[in-house]
């Protein structure tokens, strides 16, 4: 108390009291005499503890409002998730850090065959992204949901996948994530005649309480639809005037889309669909897939796929092409062969490339197609700009006219998953990662809403995402970008406090007695009916130790010891009678033990225990275990650790008032004494300064100023963009291809060239220059541009120089010349006076 009232008294604020602690806030100019005062033994920051997510954290967890729902607790704890993928390399590394401990894993080894050993869920035969690819997801969702108990498995046939969901099921998992699209398998409305189709899984898992997150597909330029056009009567469908065969494409510098030519061998899976009954299809379609000859200088036909749409009982309207192809340039064709034509026909690159004629729309993949309503299929926005879409990201609408995609989530956040040489910070693209996002997303709806059903779910996260484009649901944004509202962030329910026997801390007691009862029942999976009544009792071990539990009853027992707090805890070890069922990790109790108890008793031995927290489930081998015919025993011996108390439950402390924002951004973007270099400028336009909060990109403060030269037609526009972090700052305003991209996503401008420039390096070392043709609203223009960031205000500075289209590009030095002034400004230890200089005194130096 005496040392409270110190600090209070001298200027500093006390926070937390204890018994041998105090949590202040203490005046740097304090600290000194505060070490001398009587009773004081150390004084130490404060760390914040780590994050359950491991180090990396992917910045959904921040643009999709996770992160108001974990400072409430709510984390996924108690909630299963399932993750069905390709492969899952790697995982073992990263389990405890950046992925779960443990998990329940149902790993194929060949068709129909599987183990339950993680390191068997990368196929060798698998590329190297997809032998990846499930752990990357896994990471996601983990980062959404760390506390929540994770199933994997890597399936690679429609059939796996049908008996892997019915295993989650039966594991009662509540939501499943699947980053993974599969060949059509129906019309298109969301049904399929095929018992074994994912669209038929997706239904079954909806069914058995699991809520199905699906990547809406990254086809959205390798998918063409529309109806059959065929002006010169060929049979032949016009993509696009008399042009009849689709080429595989790539962009030019101009951003045309040419034919394009593989250079390497590569797998095509094209598919076609169209109107028509799935059994009885009468209209029929052809596939051809064309080669060019170099010496005809034609296109010759190369493969096809032509199945009988005759009215017979199992005849589809579906035609694909597997076809492992030499380096080359190709097209395809689609030909009518007999019958009717179809109103509508969908062709797709499965693979993703890209058709020099597409639509965007109509290109929703499967079972992401699905109209079951506890389903979401997930479009993706990049994590720098989450206002705009990927634009491979599928599209809307289905066959059947239905809105798709369902929702939208964050792309292109880190990971340490895919971390490589090539790729430092590990971020990958795709709606494979927005969909595990918001799989998080549904994790967390479910530990605050446990109650909810699939149904429930799907329709809370489309009710409170934030609406983008059109008003209502399109078929670009679904319902719009998925955001959990922090107003609805209640704190989960605490455990059952010792009365009601549920789920109890040990504490330091060693024998409990107890009696089974209805109101909580064992978590296992094999207790399918939930009627094997169970009690669970938690304990935490400060340092490793030995632990030996018994449990005893005149029913049958059975006991498990399981890793983590409450009843979503891990599991560890089981035992059955002293003789069976232990496991590796733990031991069965000694035989005098036993000798002494009935032969229905259950006991493990846990040598070596890691300090941790602990779940031990007591629980009956039988169901329907009653009140009066289940009383038990259960005895636990801690040697060698110690078990802490409970800890107190310290009052909220008040956030201290941030600190002010360093710098007048003002002074960071240039004025008319800094353009005379350039020539005579008037200042056209001032727009700011604008303060920001909780931006998605970490922007906080933003100012520019525009001048103009009446005689040259010259325009300087010179902004300032402040950030939260240095970090937010580089990723945002000096990487080349985000710049590039909010450049090409503003209104009206469509980039036509663009390269990087070098200016003298000696404004600072984060600096970006670059030149940029484009045009705006049809009118062409140039400008060169040099960026700068001040590190220790974040900021970063802008200067560019506008050329109407007729003009050569300025050359990169007049801008840097501009941007140097602002450098020696504002940051005169960095860029000291020198940095004024002209180019000859330079090169004297260099001399």
């Amino acid at each position: 108390d005496a040392i409270a009232g110190y600090l209070t008294d001298n200027g500093a604020s006390p926070r937390n009291i204890g018994a041998d602690y105090i949590e202040a806030y203490i005046p740097v100019t304090l600290l000194a005499d505060a070490s001398q005062q009587e009773g004081v033994i150390s004084i130490q920051t404060i760390v914040p503890a780590q994050p359950a997510q491991g180090a990396v954290v992917s910045d959904g967890v921040a643009l999709h409002g996770a992160t108001a729902w974990h400072a409430a607790g709510l984390k996924g704890q108690g909630v299963r998730i399932g993750i069905i993928d390709t492969g899952f390399q790697g995982f073992q590394s990263l389990a405890g850090t950046e992925l779960p401990a443990s998990v329940e894993a149902r790993c194929y080894t060949d068709i129909g065959v599987f183990t339950s050993n993680v390191a068997d869920c990368t196929d060798s035969e698998d590329s190297e992204s997809h032998k990846l690819h499930g752990t990357a997801v896994t990471e996601a969702v983990f980062d959404i949901a760390p506390e929540a108990t994770y199933y994997i498995s890597n399936t690679s046939s429609s059939a796996d996948l049908k008996s892997t969901v019915e295993w989650m099921v039966d594991h009662d998992v509540d939501v499943i994530n699947h980053s993974v699209g599969w060949t059509w398998t129906g019309p298109g409305d969301g049904t399929s005649p095929y018992s074994n189709s994912p669209l038929r899984s997706v239904d079954t898992a909806v069914a058995g309480g699991v809520t199905w997150v699906n990547a809406a597909g990254n086809e959205a330029t390798s998918t063409w639809v529309g109806g059959f056009s065929d002006a010169d009567s060929d049979n032949f469908h016009e993509f696009i005037g008399d042009d009849d065969c689709n080429n595989y494409g790539i962009y030019d510098d101009s951003g045309q889309i040419v034919p394009a030519r593989f250079i390497r061998e590569v797998e095509l899976l094209i598919q076609l669909r169209w109107d028509d009954t799935w059994g009885g299809a009468t209209k029929d379609l052809d596939l051809n897939l064309y080669k060019w000859n170099e010496n005809t200088q034609e296109y010759d036909l190369y493969t096809w796929s032509d199945e009988e749409q005759s009215g017979e009982a199992d005849d589809v309207p579906f035609e694909r092409i597997i076809e492992t192809v030499p380096p080359g340039a190709y097209c395809l064709a689609v030909k009518h062969y007999q019958g009717s034509i179809p109103n509508w026909f969908q062709l797709q690159d499965f693979r993703g490339f890209l058709l020099e004629h597409h639509t965007l729309r109509g290109s929703i993949g499967s079972p992401a197609e699905s109209a079951n309503a506890g389903m979401l299929a997930v479009g993706a926005s990049p994590a720098f700009d989450i206002n705009s879409i990927e634009p491979y990201s599928s599209q809307g609408p289905t066959p059947d006219g239905r809105v798709k995609p369902d929702i939208v989530g964050v792309t292109r956040g880190q990971s340490v998953s895919y971390r490589s040489d090539n790729r430092p910070d590990g971020r990958w693209g795709g709606t494979s990662q927005a969909s595990p996002h918001v799989a998080g997303l549904a994790a967390l709806v479910k530990q605050n809403y446990p109650t909810y059903t699939p149904q429930q779910i799907a329709s809370y996260l489309k009710t409170h995402a934030e609406e983008r484009g059109a008003a209502g649901p399109d078929n670009v944004w679904g319902h719009g970008f998925a955001k959990l509202r922090a107003s609805d962030a209640s704190p989960p329910s605490p455990l059952p406090t010792p009365g009601n026997n549920c789920v109890e801390a040990l504490n330091d007691r060693t024998t409990v007695n107890g009696t089974w009862a209805s109101g909580c029942n064992s978590i296992d999976p094999a207790d399918d009916g939930g009627d094997r009544y169970a009690r669970f009792y938690t304990f935490t071990l400060s340092q490793s130790g030995n632990v030996n539990i018994t449990l005893s009853s005149n029913i049958d027992t059975y006991l498990y010891l399981r890793q983590g707090t409450g009843r979503s805890a891990t599991l560890y070890c089981e035992n059955d009678d002293y003789t069976s069922k232990v496991g590796t990790r733990c031991e069965l109790v000694a035989s005098t033990l036993s000798a002494n108890l009935g032969s229905y008793d259950s006991g493990i031995a846990a040598n070596n225990l890691s300090a941790g927290s602990y779940t031990i489930e007591a629980t009956t081998y039988e169901p329907r275990a009653t009140t009066g015919e289940g009383d038990f025993t259960l005895t636990v011996n801690i040697t060698g650790a110690t078990v802490p108390p409970p800890p107190p439950v310290p009052s909220p402390s008040p956030v201290p008032t941030p600190s002010p924002t360093p710098g007048d951004i003002t002074k960071a973007v240039c004025d008319e004494d800094d353009l005379t270099q350039l020539g005579s400028f008037t200042l056209y336009d001032k727009f700011g300064p604008l303060t920001y909060t909780d931006r998605y990109d970490g922007l906080s403060e933003y100012y520019r100023v525009t001048y103009d030269n009446a005689q040259t037609g010259l325009r300087v526009v010179c902004a300032a963009t402040r950030y939260d972090t240095v970090q937010n700052a580089r990723w945002s305003d000096l990487n080349y291809s985000t710049v590039l991209q909010r450049n090409g996503a503003l209104v009206g401008i469509d980039i036509t060239a663009h390269e990087q420039a070098f200016a003298s390096p000696y404004i600072h070392d984060d600096m970006l220059a670059f030149h940029m043709s484009y045009t705006i609203n049809g009118d062409p223009a140039k400008l060169s541009e040099v960026r700068f960031l001040d590190a220790d205000a974040r900021t970063v500075s802008m200067v560019r120089a506008i050329v109407d289209g007729s003009a050569a590009y300025m050359h990169i030095e007049e801008p840097a010349g501009v941007a140097r002034r602002i450098a020696a400004r504002v940051m005169p230890s960095s860029a000291s006076s020198q940095s004024q200089l002209g180019a000859l005194d330079l090169f004297h130096r260099i001399e």
